[in-house]
């Protein structure tokens, strides 16, 4: 399963969902915004409301929700 069927299976909202996520070998807690499948970026804030931060989905290795499902390479 790739990023984009996780996110559609485990109805991710932006700036609601609390993710767990990894890349590069540093995990942090923050908010889903949005992913562009076309560009392969995902963005993420580290507060509600705040700007976006985009990461390319090659470096990412694990996203976890909070609670719930969890996605890896």
């Amino acid at each position: 399963m790739g990023i984009r069927e996780f996110i559609e299976q485990n109805n991710l909202i932006a700036n609601q969902s609390v993710i767990s996520l990894v890349a590069d070998n540093v995990e942090a807690t923050v908010y889903f915004r949005n992913f562009d499948s076309e560009s392969g970026l995902f963005y993420f804030s580290y507060e509600p409301d705040t700007d976006n931060v985009a990461i390319g989905t090659k470096t990412i290795t694990s996203i976890r929700i909070d609670g719930g499902a969890s996605w890896s390479k």
